[in-house]
């Protein structure tokens, strides 16, 4: 486990939430459907109901606040920005983020945001969460720990 993992959670909210349930054009984000949300100090997660991780977006100063993460179906991560602008996106593209896959024969631009820290920060972060998670969740609670310890 890397150490940035040993370390116990730190505080998070979570909430189930509900995104719209039909298609809409938009110039920002839209979520669609049933989802839980997991706020960080440093990230949002966004789970399907099934606990399977779809979106990473950061919360700190070093992550842009319009970028994100999202987790295909296929199981590869997409990075969305609108780092050239709404406008310079759209007049480039017609759309107002700009992908960015995590493979360098397919980047359209030399922007490799899957080679910056704050992005394979992000990734582990995930990751480190949810071990950690998972960790609490097996752990028995604390007083079953110490009524056992008493009996035997």
């Amino acid at each position: 486990m890397p150490a940035e993992c040993a370390s116990k959670l730190n505080k998070f909210s979570v909430s189930r939430e509900s995104g719209l349930d039909k298609y809409s054009k938009a110039s920002h984000p839209i979520r669609y459907g049933n989802y839980i949300k997991i706020r960080t100090e440093d990230y949002e997660y966004i789970f399907d109901l099934n606990g399977r991780a779809k979106i990473i977006s950061g919360k700190r100063g070093d992550w842009s606040r319009e970028d994100w993460l999202k987790l295909t179906k296929g199981n590869d991560w997409i990075f969305y920005t609108a780092g050239m602008g709404y406008n310079n996106a759209f007049a480039y593209e017609g759309e107002y983020y700009t992908l960015c896959l995590n493979y360098d024969s397919n980047s359209i631009f030399d922007y490799r945001p899957f080679k910056s820290q704050y992005v394979l920060n992000a990734l582990n972060s995930l990751q480190c969460f949810v071990r950690n998670l998972k960790d609490i969740i097996d752990e028995p609670a604390y007083s079953e720990k110490s009524a056992a310890e008493k009996n035997n």
